[in-house]
């Protein structure tokens, strides 16, 4: 049986391997993280510690997104952007203190009710 030391895997060869077996970020910025292992002389359990959040993290963003397009939402509008003109009859100060979320704080709910869905 030969040692881990004695047989060397092509970099690319060791990327296709990590994603074979499930593995998204790692694969994608393998030099780097080798780099960043190597700088900073990593013992293996913080290699593996590193190596393991920055894949729960891949994997929260990769979820977040599919989440976002399952469901139907097209673009977010920034309130900055908002035409207060349109609709005539808003309370503007009534919105922006919704949304800064004090209600949260005081524990009261909030609710917005609309005639029509934006669209």
């Amino acid at each position: 049986m030969t040692s881990p030391a004695a047989t060397t895997t092509p970099r690319n060869d060791l990327a296709a391997q990590l994603s074979q077996i499930g593995l998204k970020a790692i694969p994608q910025n393998l030099d780097d993280f080798i780099a960043r292992a190597t700088k900073g002389r990593w013992s293996p359990g913080v290699l593996l510690e590193q190596l393991a959040q920055e894949e729960a993290h891949e994997r929260s963003r990769r979820s977040l997104e599919q989440r976002l397009r399952m469901s139907g939402i097209k673009r977010f509008k920034p309130m900055a952007d908002f035409d207060w003109s349109w609709p005539t009859k808003i309370e503007r100060s009534v919105i922006e203190r919704a949304l800064t979320l004090s209600c949260a704080a005081t524990a009261k709910q909030t609710s917005f009710a609309s005639t029509k869905w934006a669209t």
